[in-house]
């Protein structure tokens, strides 16, 4: 196979992959009442801990960054996970933190994520990780800084 065959070959599968996690991992997130972007938004929050984010903080550490993280919030805000507070010195810029009930349901939830790993990381070996992770961050590094 030539190079250009074969890296054909290598984004078919990383895409291919990309799907089958998100597909299960939704089903998962869907006992939960939670959608992968929302989950995705509340891991973010968490990790923040106290500190209040933005509408495009959020945005820019989002796996798959969405024009659509305004409703995204409104969504969680109407279950309570969130709590929104205008910032007083600019009225169009809505800060956003995790509420108690949205920390208590990502505690319920890492069970079945340390499940959903296991289930990945059983299939390969920490070298097998290690290359991998150097591969995909390299591609994603040059794919961010050389296609704008």
């Amino acid at each position: 196979m030539d190079k250009h065959q074969t890296v054909k070959q290598a984004i078919v599968n990383t895409v291919k992959l990309a799907n089958l996690l998100l597909s299960d991992l939704s089903l998962v997130l869907k006992d939960y009442g939670l959608s992968e972007p929302q989950y995705n938004v509340l891991r973010i929050l968490r990790g923040a801990g106290k500190e209040s984010l933005n509408l495009f903080q959020i945005r820019e550490r989002m796996i798959q960054a969405s024009s659509n993280t305004t409703r995204l919030i409104v969504k969680l805000k109407n279950k309570g996970l969130v709590a929104t507070r205008t910032c007083p010195g600019n009225r169009r810029k809505v800060e956003v933190n995790i509420s108690s009930k949205g920390l208590k349901l990502l505690k319920q939830f890492d069970p079945e994520m340390k499940k959903f790993e296991a289930k990945i990381a059983e299939k390969m070996s920490v070298d097998d990780a290690i290359t991998l992770n150097a591969l995909l961050n390299k591609l994603i590094e040059q794919y961010l800084y050389n296609t704008k």
